[in-house]
């Protein structure tokens, strides 16, 4: 394997936070302050896509992290925050029909398993979809994205050029599955792009360009103007009438190229990417993308009343993020690294000889 390309990815994490704060900040736009014609909270939502293929093509095919220890970090950074959050919005719905609105109180049961089962993504074919936990397709996309990298990685016993060619080849099945299913069979975009077979080509596509970089050291050919140019470009295919494969397919590619370039984008924007108020947004976006979403379906019932309802919605949602963040997320991912850190001093070398232990790069 080339050493040449892109460095490793914790030297730049202000950056990638910095990605991550613009994610959520058009996921919260297109939620809370919709632009009439234009998807901004889809369009976050495939900013964290590509993110998460370019992380996760360094720590499983560059790194070469250890499954189970990747297995044990994923659940850590993911579950313990999205448990929390599943039962805080569940319960009511389980016990109060008036409060939820709902016929019925086990009538978001379905979409509670889904959640807690990463299986969202599909819950449209077989059960109505509920709002409340809507969101979490998304996560399903992603955890389901994990365990097919793994086992790519164990099956190419980590050969990063041919994991490359069988994401290369993956993702334009995808790709076309997704336009079958849009332009063929007339499937609305829930059902033709919310679903794992279909749009983990978005996470493929990033991570087979972050090793195309390496593997084949095109950072000779890149040019600073494109990188900066990448994003615009693919938000203006957001518009509502764009078809599905512009969307998840031209523009995926453009902000797939983007984030994988950072390093040589102009200096102004590794900077803009490292303002402090944009890397705290980053920090928290998980938490705040699970705890947006019932403050959302609540801002469909309040934004006739004024503008001040929404931005106070807004701010309780950013209270139940932080919250969220400093008591479960963070200390979920502390215990798993302390875990490690015993671990690693359990085999820690004998003295005279050196070892060097990487640093994770955060993911969403």
């Amino acid at each position: 394997m080339t050493t040449s390309g892109i460095k490793p990815t914790s030297e730049r994490l202000a950056f990638l936070d910095g990605w991550r704060g613009l994610a959520i900040i058009a996921v919260m736009i297109g939620h809370f302050f919709p632009v009439p014609g234009m998807e901004f909270g889809s369009f976050g939502v495939e900013l964290f896509f590509v993110l998460s293929g370019r992380l996760m093509a360094e720590i499983l095919f560059v790194r070469r992290l250890d499954a189970v220890e990747f297995l044990r970090r994923r659940f850590s950074r993911i579950y313990p925050a999205l448990l929390v959050f599943v039962s805080c919005v569940s319960i009511p719905a389980l016990l109060s029909v008036e409060l939820m609105h709902t016929r019925e109180p086990l009538a978001q049961l379905p979409d509670i398993v889904a959640a807690l089962t990463f299986t969202a993504s599909y819950l449209e074919f077989f059960f109505s979809r509920g709002l409340m936990f809507a969101h979490t397709w998304s996560l399903s996309v992603e955890e389901h994205s994990y365990l097919i990298l793994l086992m790519l990685a164990w099956f190419t016993r980590r050969n990063a050029r041919l994991a490359m060619y069988c994401m290369m080849g993956a993702a334009i099945l995808c790709v076309a599955n997704g336009v079958i299913s849009s332009e063929h069979f007339g499937q609305r975009e829930e059902l033709a792009y919310w679903r794992t077979d279909v749009r983990i080509a978005s996470i493929l596509i990033s991570a087979s360009i972050y090793l195309a970089i390496r593997e084949f050291d095109l950072k000779r050919f890149m040019h600073p103007a494109l990188t900066l140019l990448a994003v615009p470009c693919a938000l203006m295919m957001f518009a509502e009438q764009a078809p599905g494969y512009v969307k998840y397919g031209v523009a995926t590619l453009l902000l797939a190229w983007s984030v994988n370039t950072l390093d040589i984008a102009p200096k102004m924007v590794r900077e803009a990417l490292s303002f402090r108020p944009l890397v705290w947004v980053g920090l928290i976006s998980y938490s705040l993308y699970l705890w947006q979403q019932p403050f959302y379906v609540a801002a469909g019932r309040f934004r006739e009343m004024g503008l001040i309802y929404v931005v106070v919605l807004v701010m309780a949602a950013l209270c139940c993020a932080i919250g969220s963040y400093l008591l479960i997320e963070g200390p979920a991912r502390r215990f798993i690294n302390g875990i490690d850190l015993r671990r690693r001093r359990l085999r820690q070398p004998a003295v005279g000889t050196v070892e060097r232990f990487g640093q994770e790069p955060a993911s969403r």
